[in-house]
């Protein structure tokens, strides 16, 4: 939603940004004793694309496409930035947020080679299926950590910084 003094409106203009979370090994600058892994921002936004779908005047729906390469290294913790400004008069209000994005090769409790049976299947108008896991991130607590763990099943080593 884009709001201005509390009411919905539409954007001059709106702005998608995804950066990447990629993990280094060895940290550079550790910023804290606990942590082991560096963490250092790319920009992979050239991999997305941001469909904005309004259901009115500053209200609606974003859809984030991958359009990238189907490779084991782009699976990984995103985050997408959304950027929206504003035209009142001669000035410009500026407005953003953001949204952790986590691309996976498969869904846990499935493997590159063997796939996991969906939770459920929906046929969708056109007669193509849909599937949904009850858990694409299984026992694991982030996509972090669920994405290393992938790209180790994979062969992709984690970076030397």
């Amino acid at each position: 939603m884009v709001s201005y003094n509390g009411l919905p409106v539409a954007p001059s203009a709106l702005f998608c940004q995804v950066i990447e979370k990629d993990k280094y090994n060895p940290i550079k600058s550790q910023q804290f004793p606990a942590e082991n892994l560096e963490t250092v921002p790319v920009d992979m936004s050239a991999s997305f694309i941001c469909k904005f779908r309004w259901g009115y005047p500053g209200v609606g729906v974003l859809d984030l496409y991958y359009t990238g390469a189907g490779l084991p290294v782009n699976i990984a913790d995103y985050v997408l930035w959304v950027g929206a400004t504003y035209t009142v008069g001669r000035n410009t209000v500026w407005g953003s947020d953001i949204q952790d994005v986590c691309a996976l090769g498969w869904p846990e409790g499935a493997s590159a080679t063997a796939p996991l049976t969906p939770a459920w299947i929906i046929t969708k108008p056109d007669g193509t299926l849909h599937y949904l896991y009850a858990d694409p991130l299984g026992g694991f607590k982030s996509c972090e950590d669920l994405a290393l763990q992938q790209k180790a099943v994979l062969g992709v080593p984690i970076p030397w910084n």
